[in-house]
């Protein structure tokens, strides 16, 4: 039908003949950079006149030509057109298939081997393997994208092999491979981790929450590797760590994407709280200072609350029942010093939940005006009758007057009932467990402690199991009772620090020199820090007191320097040395080990516990306070300088 006359040419073929006509056929391929020109001379009936087509359908001639150049899976632009002119010029996009078609697999651009994969469980490793120059790229099979900040991520490696830590793969994970001598070249890809179902638990480690306050606006970014599903909501945390979900603020979860939860309250209390089962994730962004705060006055059943807030604000309140909570109508009294809300004659010691309602998310407070044990204020009265009572044994000490503390231990023993939970007659020795209450899963922890401890043929004081009594009481006389009695039975007093131990004896000897603090002072173990810190810092029967730690929740560090005299035990790798100093017996009891295993798995859940909730653990280091606590705490014992 037609010769070609050239590759490029752009002149004109043959002579002028009216039955001889030049067809040019060009290829351009931005993605490759190739372009391509050919001339064909063909010959064809002459073009009639337009006015006599008329009837004449179908195609007069065909040309064919196969040997234009493309890279593989691109766009290829065809432009043809005649001289002298038969037609407009004509343009034809074509796609040239990748490397996947099975015709093309003996193309040199589509030999692209493999990667090699090699799991390596000892070294917790992944080894890649590639061929001398080949590019190798590591990919996260999602969209939208995930912004990696692994440094093996960033870019392409020209690498034969190549190593991953088990930490950072995860099933998604995907690997590109290519030719690095050639340009454009075909990539394959493998995702190898897709089916190891040890990496899913790596998708929530390597996920991030970040959020933003922008005015009444709280714009989130939940950043995953992997497809997650879940939900997304307002949480308003308490002082014990735990958050509440605010109502009407769930939403689903979508991943590497801009959201946002609108009219919301600034408040410190107030966080953000992802929920992908089993997994939680929560951030608490709001470092402003308190926007409003509460206080409280009690009358028999009547209670006021005071609430201060600089501008004008709304607020409404209920009455915890259960999970429930029951709207309320107080009393309001505009007063200078802020609104009183009046209740009278509350039906039972429920604790009130107030929070703003002219936003649609706020942050819930609560106050328990009834619980007099840990969150009330002694009266005054009974504050001096134990300051008092100090004072005066300590008169009895100097003037040695034994037959009178006798009598006055035994009298606190006869009206409160100090005696705490002990083991049987057979029991070895008796410990008092002194401890921090940072949370209710730490509280668990110390529950198998000093349950391992009867195990062991040990008799136990510790407040959990006698918290009846020690509200009855207050916790400064029962911890001052059930000292003297180990002491008197030649016991020890073990002081179990924590995160939330650690700080709150330093801010108790901070006390000496500023006698500011933002913790309780009627905390359980504040009010112990009152009865064995003047003995530690004067030097005092020190060899009662044992220290112990869980290696897994803090280090021996965060331990004040104040303890480095006292023997230090770390649990529970020298459990076994612990319990040696404290006279208990391991023996051959066939239930040991099942006991020792469970305080392995109760400390693992507290450690988990706290990464999860770790806004809140971070608030009991030492030095850091929680901003929701307002209290001042005042040493019950005055103390030399030192």
């Amino acid at each position: 039908m037609g010769s070609t006359r050239g590759e490029g040419s752009g002149e004109a073929a043959g002579d002028d003949d009216e039955d001889t006509m030049v067809m040019y056929i060009m290829s351009h391929q931005d993605e490759g950079g190739k372009h391509s020109c050919v001339e064909l001379q063909i010959e064809l009936p002459p073009p009639k006149p337009r006015h006599n087509r008329a009837g004449e359908e179908g195609p007069v001639g065909t040309v064919e030509f196969s040997c234009f150049p493309a890279s593989m899976n691109t766009n290829v632009l065809i432009t043809v057109f005649t001289d002298p002119k038969w037609e407009e010029p004509w343009n034809l996009t074509h796609k040239v298939p990748d490397c996947s078609v099975k015709d093309f697999l003996n193309i040199k651009s589509c030999e692209v081997p493999e990667p090699c994969v090699r799991l390596e469980d000892v070294e917790q490793r992944a080894v890649v393997i590639v061929p001398d120059n080949y590019f190798l790229r590591f990919l996260y099979d999602v969209m939208p994208e995930f912004e990696s900040t692994n440094p093996q991520d960033s870019g392409k490696l020209k690498e034969t092999e190549v190593q991953r830590s088990f930490r950072d793969i995860v099933p998604c994970l995907c690997i590109e491979v290519w030719s690095a001598s050639m340009a454009d070249a075909w990539r394959r890809r493998k995702c190898p981790f897709s089916k190891t179902p040890g990496f899913r638990g790596n998708v929530w480690r390597l996920s991030r929450l970040q959020v933003e306050a922008r005015g009444l606006a709280l714009q989130w970014t939940f950043s995953a590797p992997c497809n997650v599903s879940g939900h997304i909501t307002l949480c308003s945390r308490s002082q014990s760590g735990e958050c509440q979900e605010v109502s009407g603020s769930r939403q689903q979860l979508h991943i590497n994407t801009l959201r946002e939860f609108r009219d919301v309250e600034p408040h410190p209390s107030l966080c953000v709280q992802v929920i992908s089962e089993p997994y939680i994730n929560l951030t608490c962004p709001f470092e402003t200072p308190v926007p409003w705060s509460v206080d409280m006055q009690l009358l028999v059943k009547n209670v006021t609350l005071i609430v201060r807030h600089p501008t004008r604000m709304d607020f409404s309140m209920c009455a915890l029942n259960g999970d429930e909570c029951e709207l309320l109508t107080p009393t309001i009294q505009e007063m200078a010093d802020g609104k009183h809300f009046h209740i009278s004659n509350l039906s039972a010691p429920r604790c009130l939940q107030i929070w703003r309602s002219d936003v649609s998310f706020s942050a819930r407070v609560t106050v328990c005006p009834f619980d007099t044990c840990v969150r009330g204020r002694w009266p005054l009265a009974v504050a001096v009758a134990v300051a008092v009572a100090v004072a005066v044994v300590a008169v009895l000490l100097v003037a040695d007057r034994r037959w009178r503390v006798k009598g006055w231990i035994k009298k606190i023993k006869q009206d409160y009932g100090t005696a705490g939970p002990r083991a049987g007659s057979g029991s070895l020795g008796t410990v008092l467990v002194l401890y921090s209450l940072d949370h209710e899963q730490y509280e668990r922890l110390v529950s198998s402690f000093a349950n391992l401890l009867l195990e062991a043929r040990l008799g136990v004081a510790v407040d959990l199991w006698k918290r009846r009594e020690m509200c009855a009481q207050g916790p400064l006389p029962w911890t001052h009772a059930q000292k003297r009695q180990v002491t008197e039975e030649g016991g020890k007093i073990v002081l179990l620090f924590s995160r939330g131990a650690s700080a709150k004896c330093a801010e108790w000897l901070q006390h000496v020199r500023d006698s500011t603090t933002k913790y309780d002072p009627y905390d359980g173990f504040m009010a112990a820090l009152n009865c064995v810190l003047p003995d530690i810092v004067m030097g005092r029967s020190v060899e009662k007191y044992i220290v112990a730690y869980f290696e897994d929740l803090q280090t021996r560090a965060d331990i004040p320097q104040l303890f480095s005299s006292l023997s230090v035990y770390a649990l529970p790798s020298q459990l076994t040395q612990f319990l040696r100093e404290l006279g208990g017996s391991l023996g051959r009891r066939p239930s040991w080990p099942p006991y020792c295993d469970h305080l392995r798995g109760v400390i693992e859940e507290c450690r988990l516990w706290e990464e999860r909730w770790s806004p809140n653990a971070e608030g009991l280091r030492p030095g850091t306070h929680s901003r929701s606590e307002s209290a001042t705490h005042h040493s019950l014992i005055e103390m030399e300088e030192f």
